[in-house]
């Protein structure tokens, strides 16, 4: 089970990945997300859904101190105006082409988090998560990771409400 934090432990700031370090999600002030159910008297103040409903983004207001604190996190977006995005509290770690990630799983695990998936298809890469399930701890320990020798790309996984076109 994943657990949740505190907001003024999650970062205001998130780097989309090592390999555009130049992409930024800022956290959204008037916002937040309830992972799971959403109490009966918030479901008018739905402002987008993600994850096929498990997800559900929120503006700010009187009725937020209603919803469980451990089923919250803050909102993203990469820009002014942008699609708001959620941390899901995985992150991509991609090691160099040959370099196995399982390889790596102690030095990862020094660095706060446990593989919870690797990718057969691109055996380099692998999803962790904190080593406590925390989502905060997560997205503020990036840095650790991109500091792993060997590591080349890490992506802290946001989704965000389907598009339509």
């Amino acid at each position: 089970m994943t657990q949740h934090s505190s907001w003024q432990e999650f970062p205001e700031e998130v780097r989309h990945s090592t390999a555009q370090s130049h992409l930024v999600y800022r956290r959204l002030p008037d916002a937040f997300a309830i992972h799971g159910p959403v109490p009966a008297s918030l479901r008018d103040a739905i402002s987008a859904v993600v994850d096929e409903g498990a997800i559900s983004v929120l503006r700010l207001g009187a009725d937020s101190e209603l919803v469980p604190a451990e089923r919250t996190t803050p909102v993203y977006s990469l820009g002014p105006g942008g699609t708001p995005a959620v941390p899901t509290g995985r992150v991509l770690v991609r090691f160099a082409s040959g370099d196995r990630a399982v390889a790596h799983q102690m030095a990862v695990e020094r660095a706060g988090y446990r593989i919870t998936q690797t990718l057969p298809h691109a055996p380099e890469a692998a999803w962790v998560e904190s080593a406590d399930g925390n989502l905060a701890h997560a997205l503020a320990g990036v840095s650790r990771l991109e500091s792993l020798p060997g590591v080349v790309n890490v992506e802290p996984q946001m989704i965000a409400p389907s598009v339509r076109r």
